[in-house]
């Protein structure tokens, strides 16, 4: 975990962390689907510090395989708590 912060410093409260990887309710036709960036949706949601992390990911990590995503580490009282930001390395030289 890279860093942590509370999920009220986001735009929707971390709904769309805690949601990433759902199927859309409604099937995105193939508009939709080429208009979207390669850019996970949630991105758009976090204080602009966090992008600058994705930022530095896609140029200098991801071309080694890394990762990086954003989860909601707790949910104090049944809602979403805090958002942490992760990079992950690749499991092998070969997955790189």
């Amino acid at each position: 975990m890279i860093a942590s912060f509370p999920s009220s410093f986001c735009t929707d409260g971390g709904r769309a962390i805690g949601n990433a990887g759902e199927p859309p309710m409604n099937k995105p036709s193939k508009e939709e689907l080429a208009a979207r960036s390669d850019e996970p949706e949630w991105l758009a949601t976090l204080p602009a510090g966090a992008h600058q992390l994705f930022d530095y990911w896609k140029a200098n990590l991801k071309p080694g395989g890394f990762g990086f995503a954003a989860r909601i580490i707790n949910y104090p009282g049944g809602m979403p708590g805090d958002v942490g930001l992760f990079f992950s390395w690749p499991k092998s030289v070969s997955d790189a």
